[in-house]
């Protein structure tokens, strides 16, 4: 990883230790979207070639999964960086919250990018994905020449960001792919009630609160159907 090098030349071994830190945690996370379409990416090629008007509604669906787990995952990470780093590497690792909130957005963008790299690679323009990651590595540099002796590790984590941003971009003008998903309004309302009850409950611990509001956001997003069932046995039976 090219910032992890630039890290060590501007700033020296430390920072790179608590960098990576809040990396392995957001690179573990972004683990989901890959296994999930490792999964199903025979069933793209087929669909795609087959039945392009089933492939749409198909990723319409995991669409919206990626979205009400991505935009969750940003929230929990962006109140809760703190705690997550204390418990999993320790006290000393606290200089690591502020990239690790900022790296929780990168979720999100993982979380929407994995589907088009996807279908790039099973619609064979391997030469686009290509070009895409070279510019965007080019870019990546750039900005960190400029972020990192400005604002350290914060100033990577906001690299890597704006870089998967563009990264979203650029696989949306390629593959022309709609990433707008059903029930989308109710996603950001469930999202934007649980980012209201961490605010307020802010003093609780982590270990009681972060359970609670997940049954909460997970239940309301059922009670409204944004969740279902049929979502699920759609997929299951297309898989097969």
């Amino acid at each position: 990883r090219i910032d992890m090098l630039m890290l060590k030349y501007f700033l020296g071994p430390a920072p790179v230790g608590l960098y990576n830190a809040a990396y392995r945690i957001v690179e573990t996370i972004n683990l989901a979207p890959g296994l999930l379409f490792n999964a199903f990416y025979p069933l793209i090629i087929a669909l795609h070639q087959k039945n392009r008007a089933l492939l749409t509604g198909y990723y319409s669906t995991i669409y919206k999964y990626l979205y009400l787990l991505g935009v969750y995952v940003a929230i929990c990470l962006f109140f809760f960086s703190k705690d997550v780093l204390i418990f999993l590497f320790g006290q000393a690792y606290l200089s690591a919250a502020l990239p690790l909130q900022i790296l929780g957005i990168n979720c999100l963008l993982i979380f929407l990018n994995m589907p088009l790299i996807y279908f790039l690679n099973a619609t064979h323009k391997e030469r686009s994905l290509f070009k895409i990651v070279v510019c965007l590595s080019l870019v990546n540099i750039t900005l960190n020449l400029i972020f990192i002796p400005k604002w350290g590790i914060a100033g990577a984590a906001g690299s890597t960001v704006i870089c998967e941003a563009l990264n979203l971009l650029a696989l949306l003008t390629v593959t022309r792919q709609n990433i707008l998903a059903k029930g989308l309004w109710l996603i950001a309302l469930a999202n934007l009630l649980a980012f209201i009850i961490f605010y307020v409950y802010s003093s609780v611990s982590w270990l009681i609160i972060l359970p609670i509001v997940s049954l909460l956001y997970f239940g309301f997003l059922l009670l409204t159907r944004t969740i279902r069932l049929q979502d699920f046995l759609f997929l299951r039976k297309r898989h097969a």
